[in-house]
């Protein structure tokens, strides 16, 4: 559609240059029209704008379509995900009926929120019992979006919704909100503040749908909303946190002067071609340069650190002989590499135990997956060991029963650092019964 607006454009402008009377004030006028339209076209408002007569007829068709669904089919999400989007006729409607059936139906749990209580943010709970706070909102999308083939993210960041006082400065996320690709391009919606009711009668409900959060212009998106990863500005100018914590007018003045070489498009869709490991590995250090008092993407960085060295571990149930001999050292090296950098941003957490006090257990987990790696190592060499001919394993049982030694010893020197508080005490101990009565040397 956006093609099909700057192709038409263009030919009127073309037009306008053969007018030889009042054509220069012509020009002007298309051009003005010309950049207007390409201006629109970054926005899913424009999107929407931009339909003909009979697409726009169609799209307040699937609103009150979304709108009807039977309460039998509302339960499952399979049923409810191919409910709305049956009469869907692009992947605009498919996100439009999803959108307008949860910020109808799904009620946001004030009650929770004003109380302290974390209220479950799967979509099945959502679903079945009709109660939500952000999180639970944009989960759900995510739902029905991915039973219907549609690409959605729920994205973290920082609001200035409900409680929310000028001047204030932002340390964690405190909202989450979605964005949907259509047509190739990602947009913003933010389901939970669109919805029409709370459970709490001291607070009053919006009562009308707030529909603006239906692919809002990512550029009046910022006023209020500002994702912890700057690359879900969706604007290649993206603002500070600074800026954003100043106000309104601020944030204007910045997304029309602050220049950039980003370009968020390339960027995103680079970061598609790594695998979720290291997905997730960039996501939280752009969040932490972005924000460095984010104390939780400090611990989420380390975690997403420790997940993908026992990822690498994974490679030990592949190798044989005799690619393990040559294969192990670097493997080690790798996943080493790994839990260091983990064990590093969980140290960062310790002197705040109070905050965090999952800092601790999560550097005796380091100890404990180190001596896991060096353990299998060791059975799995002795399993290969078990399973060569009787010739090949006269000539490799002297090396390989060193190596194997010295593997278990390592692991047990790993084992009997965990601490008696750790969460990992018992099963090292396991680990150090079991080598003593089935592998130690006698």
């Amino acid at each position: 559609m956006v093609f099909r607006i700057v192709s038409e454009t263009s030919n009127r402008l073309d037009s306008c240059k053969k007018l030889k009377s009042g054509s220069i004030f012509m020009r002007l006028i298309w051009l003005v029209v010309f950049f207007y339209w390409t201006s629109l076209s970054l926005s899913g408002q424009s999107l929407i704008s931009s339909l003909s007569k009979e697409e726009r007829k169609q799209f307040n068709k699937i609103t009150h379509h979304a709108k009807r669904a039977p309460s039998h089919l509302t339960l499952d999400p399979q049923y409810l995900s191919k409910y709305l989007t049956q009469p869907a006729q692009s992947e605009l409607e498919k996100a439009r009926s999803i959108f307008v059936w949860i910020a109808y139906n799904i009620t946001y749990d004030m009650k929770a929120v004003q109380e302290g209580v974390i209220t479950n943010p799967s979509s099945d709970y959502a679903l079945r019992n009709r109660l939500a706070v952000c999180q639970g909102y944009s989960n759900l999308f995510n739902t029905l979006c991915e039973i219907t083939g549609l690409d959605s993210k729920t994205i973290n960041g920082y609001s200035k919704g409900l409680g929310y006082q000028k001047g204030v400065k932002f340390h964690q996320s405190d909202h989450s909100w979605n964005a949907v690709k259509i047509n190739n391009n990602w947009y913003l919606v933010d389901v939970t503040w669109a919805a029409t009711r709370t459970n709490d009668p001291r607070t009053p409900p919006p009562s009308v749908f707030q529909d603006q959060y239906f692919l809002m212009d990512p550029k009046e998106f910022l006023i209020k909303h500002l994702p912890e990863d700057p690359l879900w500005q969706l604007v290649n100018n993206p603002i500070p946190l600074n800026i954003f914590e100043q106000g309104s007018e601020q944030i204007t003045m910045a997304l029309n002067t602050v220049s950039s070489n980003l370009n968020y498009r390339d960027s995103l869709e680079a970061l598609e071609n790594f695998d979720r490991g290291y997905q997730e590995i960039y996501y939280y250090q752009r969040v932490l340069d972005f924000n460095p008092r984010n104390r939780s993407a400090v611990y989420w960085l380390g975690s997403a650190y420790l997940m993908k060295g026992l990822d690498t571990m994974e490679a030990l149930h592949d190798l044989g002989h005799p690619e393990i001999l040559t294969a192990i050292p670097s493997l080690k090296q790798d996943m080493f590499n790994w839990l260091a950098n983990a064990d590093h941003q969980f140290s960062l957490l310790q002197p705040l135990e109070t905050n965090y006090k999952d800092a601790l257990q999560m550097r005796q987990e380091v100890i404990y997956q180190k001596g896991i790696f060096n353990y299998e190592v060791g059975m799995r060499m002795m399993n290969i060991l078990s399973e060569v001919n009787r010739s090949t394993f006269y000539q490799i049982k002297d090396d390989y029963r060193e190596l194997i030694n010295s593997y278990f010893d390592e692991a047990i020197t790993y084992f009997e650092k965990i601490k008696e508080f750790s969460f990992y005490f018992h099963e090292a101990q396991e680990y150090i019964n079991d080598y003593i009565e089935k592998y130690r040397p006698r």
